[in-house]
């Protein structure tokens, strides 16, 4: 069983890559639970407390641009040293933070912190087994999942029982601390190795260093005869490509504004108590991983391009179900979750079958859409709940995924069309 889950090479290396990923899940779910309490404390209207939420997703999309530089000069021990400091940062004043501006900032430093973490954790995978890659992906980003779904349980608790919604964030320092503190002892693959790592795959293909919106898989698919995209110039004129951005940025939109407005949702239109919304999160999260591995199996029956329209489309009328009907109806925001956690891999799996050449530019491009409707997607909501109330705001969730699924229906009649104007491989 251990074999399974650890790799033959680097294990406590992989082990503590793991802790970091179930922390990066705990966190994000946190931020949701305690909005809420944020809103009332700091005397918030919600387009204020959207722009404390997108400080988070700012951070990690800026981290997605610098991170991997980090990682091919300064080698992955030091990448990891320096996310874990400045999520460190970045927690530690969200804990002491006794005003708007100070608490913006601290999240700001925790996503940029959290964003060159995640990256360094993600990059150790090809580097642990050479031909499991995708079993010891998998088995990253579960934790994360497994954080996502029990962290807002605690994170309740802790507002219902002690009335603070900073104890979750000491629990996540002191977690902190005692990475940063093993860390030091540990020896990650040395820059060398990853340079000549690099410099052993064609240009454009290593997809092992991309970031990880949530618990991502990174597909190993075969590649087939499709359009020949040799450069970026000839890849950014593809407009099957832009379909693939709006979907996977819409997605994210949808799938972020779910987990950071869901507690928000059922406190101020439902009259929930903050644990009670905090126990939907973990019910959505809870469903949302299995969805994810049950996924494998029906996505490989039906296809990508149809697992996602058909996913989106469920999440579509499921979360309209239970977002407008009343009472009881409510639970089915927590069934969606089924379907959103089919829909961001397979979106990364459609990337990998069709771009073989440049599988990894174009996830490159995918993952900085995401990090760019990550950091909108709080503030639109926000926005639209103080015009419209957080019934309509909470909507914007249900613009992306309609999308989602418009433009990913879209994508196999556009792209076979650019197969047949071009020369195939």
């Amino acid at each position: 069983m251990g074999r399974l889950l650890l790799p033959p090479r680097y294990s406590a290396e992989f082990v503590m890559a793991m802790i970091a990923m179930l922390l990066f899940g705990a966190l994000d779910m946190i931020r949701g639970v305690v909005a809420p309490t944020l809103l009332h404390q700091f005397g918030l209207d919600f387009t204020a407390l959207g722009l404390l939420l997108s400080a988070s997703s700012s951070g990690y999309l800026i981290s997605s641009f610098i991170s991997g530089f980090l990682v091919d000069h300064w080698g992955l021990k030091v990448t990891l040293l320096v996310g874990n400091i400045l999520l460190l940062i970045g927690v530690g004043g969200t804990i002491f933070s006794n005003g708007y501006l100070m608490l913006t900032l601290s999240f700001l430093l925790s996503g940029l912190g959290n964003g060159t973490m995640e990256i360094g954790a993600n990059s150790i995978v090809p580097y642990v087994a050479d031909e499991a890659q995708s079993r010891y992906f998998n088995v990253l980003h579960a934790t994360y999942g497994i954080g996502a779904t029990f962290s807002p349980l605690i994170a309740g608790f802790s507002l219902l029982a002690w009335k603070s919604w900073k104890l979750p964030y000491i629990g996540v320092l002191v977690v902190l601390v005692l990475i940063l503190v093993f860390s030091l002892f540990l020896r990650f693959p040395s820059k060398e190795l990853l340079s000549r790592q690099r410099h052993a795959v064609d240009k454009g293909q290593s997809v092992a260093a991309l970031p990880a919106m949530g618990p991502v898989e990174v597909p190993e698919v075969q590649a087939v005869k499709v359009t020949s995209e040799t450069t970026v110039r000839e890849l950014v004129r593809r407009v099957s490509l832009y379909l693939l951005l709006t979907s996977i940025t819409l997605y994210v939109i949808a799938e972020v504004g779910f987990s950071n407005w869901l507690p928000t949702l059922m406190h101020v239109a439902r009259h929930m108590s903050t644990d009670a919304g905090a126990a939907y999160l973990t019910g959505f999260y809870f469903l949302y991983t299995i969805g994810r591995f049950a996924g494998s199996i029906f996505v490989h029956r039906v296809g990508s391009g149809r697992s996602v329209v058909i996913s989106a489309a469920i999440a579509f009328f499921v979360t309209g179900f239970g977002l407008f009907l009343p009472g009881n109806w409510s639970y089915l925001l927590i069934m969606a979750g089924l379907f959103f956690g089919i829909i961001f891999p397979t979106i990364s799996s459609m990337a990998a079958e069709n771009y073989p050449q440049r599988t990894g530019t174009v996830l490159g491009f995918l993952f900085a859409g995401a990090g760019f409707g990550a950091t909108l997607s709080s503030w639109i909501i926000g926005r639209a709940s103080d015009v419209w109330g957080i019934t309509v705001g909470f909507s914007v969730v249900l613009i992306g995924l309609f999308v989602t699924a418009l433009t990913a229906g879209l994508f196999p009649m556009v792209r076979a069309r650019e197969r047949r104007h071009v020369k195939l491989l």
